[in-house]
Order: structure tokens, then sequence, then C-alpha cells
């Protein structure tokens, strides 16, 4: 466990792991780092979570720190921190479920190298791309961009995804370098061969942003912040996603398909675990 000062009590709290506790058997399939923002009597204040998805597709909050997503510094700290309490791949390969931002791309590459597979946020993804069209074009869109996630085969989904691109040239460049900013990281559940509830669970950051909703229901009642005393705000959030956690945060649906992702990730590590 880590103790240093200079490591919030909330964040302590959420990523307590014993150094002899292998987090291989539990933690390590998905690490989405992810923001939230929420208001206080202080002011406004932003925080970036990771949540830890098991074998078994169960969430377990992993790490958590004040800051933003657009902060490589910030991201990074957090992913190291969580390296340091014991976190280890139950794989040989760990997919990161991001959103747009460029900073966390930059992090997850800085600590996980190429062990590190990006599914982006195709929901992220289609509201920037919708930013730069006409609104008449929104639905469109839309109904393309869910076709190209609905997909079982990497082929198809290719095809339809340039076919997308051709469109979108017709109407805006900038949107077509939306769509290019993101580019093949949008198929990586595709060409891992997952499928069906499993990779709509997956394809967003949806996986985090219903635990932030709830913290933000939580953190409404809360009267008494003591903003003078340093990690208080923070200890406020780690509270809320604790207690959620202890009632009880539901799996990913798709457990059928789970066996498919863990043997795409190239099986589980036994006797050589690979630590992060």
């Amino acid at each position: 466990t880590c103790r240093s000062r200079h490591h919030s009590a909330a964040e302590v709290s959420i990523t307590r792991v014993p150094r002899q506790t292998s987090l291989g058997a539990e933690v390590g399939i998905i690490l989405p780092p992810k923001q939230t923002s929420f208001r206080c009597r202080s002011g406004h204040h932003f925080a970036v979570a990771a949540v830890g998805i098991t074998d078994t597709l169960e969430k377990v909050p992993v790490g958590l720190i004040e800051g933003t997503t657009e902060n490589s510094a910030v991201v990074t700290d957090l992913l190291s921190r969580v390296q340091d309490r014991g976190f280890c791949l139950h794989c040989e390969k760990l997919l990161c479920v991001l959103d747009g931002s460029r900073a966390l791309k930059k992090a997850v590459r800085s600590i996980f190298g190429e062990r590190a597979l990006i599914q982006r946020c195709w929901l992220h993804k289609l509201r920037n791309i919708q930013s730069y069209i006409p609104k008449q074009n929104h639905t469109e869109v839309l109904v393309k961009m869910r076709k190209i996630m609905g997909l079982n085969k990497l082929k198809d989904a290719q095809k339809e995804l340039k076919a997308l691109r051709s469109w979108l040239a017709g109407i805006s460049h900038d949107a077509v370098t939306s769509l290019d900013e993101a580019g093949a990281d949008l198929l990586t559940l595709h060409s891992l061969g997952v499928s069906g509830e499993l990779r709509k669970s997956l394809s967003s950051t949806n996986i985090i942003e219903s635990l932030f909703s709830v913290v933000r229901t939580k953190l409404a009642n809360v009267k008494n912040w003591k903003a003078r005393r340093g990690a208080q705000t923070l200890r406020w959030v780690a509270s809320a996603i604790i207690q959620h956690k202890k009632k009880g945060m539901r799996r990913l649906r798709g457990v059928n398909q789970r066996h498919v992702l863990v043997e795409a990730l190239r099986k589980k590590v036994d006797e050589n675990r690979l630590y992060a």
C-alpha cells in the first residue's frame, strides 16, 4: 500500500491494494480514466477517475485524482499511482476505453506502452463530428455510426467507416479530420472479435459516466465541504464512490462474450504475471 503524504486520503481509500494481493486475478481487462466535474461552496472542481473491469465483468474503482484529462501529467500521475499499488494485467494486453482526450492516450501509452489496446468512445466521436456538420445531417451520421458499431465483421465495419468518410467529405473537411483522428481505434473491439452486448458496453465511456452520475447525486447532499482542509473535497468524492461500490455496482452486460475478450487479449497469465 502506498502511504506517501503526497497521495490524497481519498485516492488511497479507493485504491488501497496490498502488494501481496495480485490484481491479476481481479482487475486488469479495462482501464478507462475519465473526467467529471462537480460544484461545491469553494467553486467548480474537476476530478479524474479510473475504473477497472474484472475478468467476470465486475466494475472496480481503482484510482481518483483532482485535475482534468486535458493534462497528461495529471493522468500519468493517476496511472502511476495505480501501478504503485500493485495493479497488474490479467492478460498480456490491456483494453483501454477512452474519450477523445489526447492527454489520456499519451498517458496510457507512457505507462502501459504497446500492451495497451485503445478503444475510442464512439459516442464522444459522434458528438464531435456533429459539431462540424449542419443539424439536418445529425440523424443521418448517427444512423451510419450505429450501423458501423453494430456490424460483427471487421472488414464490413472498415468498409462502412470508409463510406462514412466519403460522405462526410462532401459536407465538412473538419468532420473528416475528426473522424480520421480516431481512425482504427473506433474498431478495436471489432478486431478483437467482441460483439453483442459486451461490445455495446465497452464501445463507450458509459462504463464510468454512470458512476459519476451517482456520485453527483450523492454530492448534492453534502453541506459541509470544509474546503480549507486540503483534500477534503476529494474525500467526499471518494466517499460517494466507495458507498456506491459497497451497495453493488452492476456487472457489464455480455457475460457470455467475456471469454472471447480474454482470449483475444492473449489469455490469462498465471505463472508469470505481467505487472504494469
